[in-house]
This record gives C-alpha cells, sequence and structure tokens, in this order.
C-alpha cells in the first residue's frame, strides 16, 4: 500500500499517525515502518502496559547517557605465565606476567604502562603499547 505512496504523501501520512513533521532526514524505510507500526498499534493497542513501562525505562537510559547500550570494552584478564611481546622501532621487547605484576630486564614493575614508558621513554598508556585494548 504504502510503498505506491509519493514521498510527499507519505510524510503526510507520517505526520498524521505521528502528530509532529517527521526530520528530513528521514527515509522512505523508516517512514514506512513507523507507519506500519502506529497503524498496528491502533489495531490492536499496542504493546502490553509492563513492555512499555520497560521501554519508557530503557528510553531514560538512553537520554541519560547516549552510550548507555554500547558495548563495554573490556581488557583481557592476564594469567601469571603470559608473555607480552612487542616490537618498537625494530627491537623485540617481552613483558613476563606474574602474580606481582610485570616483569622486564629482569625487575618487577606494577603495570603495563610503567613497562612501556621505560621502554620508550614516552608516556604510553600499557595496555594499547602492548597492544590489548
Amino acid at each position: 500500500m504504502m510503498e505506491n505512496l509519493l514521498f510527499k504523501k507519505l510524510r503526510k501520512l507520517w505526520k498524521k499517525h505521528w502528530g509532529q513533521q517527521p526530520h528530513r532526514y528521514i527515509g522512505r524505510t523508516m517512514l514506512e515502518t513507523s507507519v506500519d507500526f502506529k497503524l498496528w498499534e491502533k489495531e490492536t493497542g499496542g504493546a502490553p502496559p509492563h513492555l512499555k513501562k520497560q521501554l519508557d525505562e530503557l528510553l531514560r537510559k538512553y537520554r541519560d547517557d547516549r552510550e548507555v547500550f554500547m558495548p563495554k570494552k573490556i581488557n583481557p584478564e592476564l594469567k601469571p605465565g603470559t608473555y607480552l611481546d612487542r616490537t618498537y622501532k625494530g627491537k623485540k621487547y617481552s613483558v613476563l606476567v606474574t602474580d606481582n605484576g610485570f616483569e622486564y630486564e629482569g625487575k618487577t614493575w606494577s603495570s603495563l604502562t610503567s613497562v612501556a614508558n621505560h621502554i620508550t621513554g614516552k608516556k604510553w598508556n600499557g595496555w594499547s603499547f602492548f597492544k590489548l585494548k
């Protein structure tokens, strides 16, 4: 039905069902899908109250923090005995993960960042330097 409507008429139909002008960049597929949803909602009464409540809560969370649903970057858990290798400026560096930190050049370091800073002579995030991020 709607696939035969002129785009301008589809936008008017969308406005009728949603009560406001659609954003100018909303494409045909989104307009059609949105109108279909409103028609379904009118015909069936829409989602049950408990689902509407859940959706409202998700929307509230999204408004508070736009990245709330983005996957979090999780650093891998490094197990003692693991070697981390990195070639930097043509030289290979190897760090051993221990129970007490990170072993490099016979010394135990408390963090990968401190090892990376020592190797490079610059400020580095250790996880980034060893390409663990």
